[in-house]
C-alpha cells in the first residue's frame, strides 16, 4: 500500500465515524495492522479485547521453549494492531461541524511511511 492510499483509507474510516457517530461507543478507534496496513474503525471496547488477546498470546509463547517460540512471538508482535483514537483525527469547527483533520491523518501516515 502506498502512502496516499493509506491516507485515503484512514480519511474514509474517520469520515464513516463522523457520519455515524451514534453507531460507536464513546472512544472509537482506528485500528491498523502494521504488517499489512489494513485499517478498521472499531469501538474502544475492541481495543481492550485486543490487548487481552495479545497478552494471552505472549503468555502462551512464553511457556514454550526454543527458536520456534521466539519466531511465534515475533510473528504475533508483528500482527498486533495499533490503535488511534478517532477524536484525535477529527477537527471540530467553531459552528460545531466535524471534518477529518488531514494534518493529523498525514502525521499518522508518517508513522508508517518514513
Amino acid at each position: 500500500m502506498k502512502r496516499e492510499e493509506f491516507i485515503q483509507t484512514v480519511k474514509c474510516a474517520v469520515g464513516i465515524y463522523i457520519n455515524n457517530t451514534e453507531s460507536y461507543d464513546s472512544d472509537p478507534q482506528v485500528r491498523i495492522n502494521p504488517a499489512n496496513l489494513a485499517v478498521d474503525l472499531v469501538n474502544g471496547s475492541d481495543l481492550l479485547k485486543a490487548i487481552e488477546y495479545s497478552d494471552e498470546a505472549v503468555e502462551s509463547a512464553a511457556g514454550a521453549e526454543g527458536d520456534a517460540s521466539e519466531s511465534a512471538t515475533d510473528y504475533q508482535a508483528s500482527q498486533d494492531p495499533d490503535f488511534y483514537a478517532v477524536r484525535r483525527l477529527v477537527r471540530r469547527a467553531p459552528d460545531g461541524t466535524c471534518s477529518v483533520d488531514m494534518v493529523a491523518v498525514d502525521a499518522l501516515a508518517d508513522t508508517y511511511f518514513k
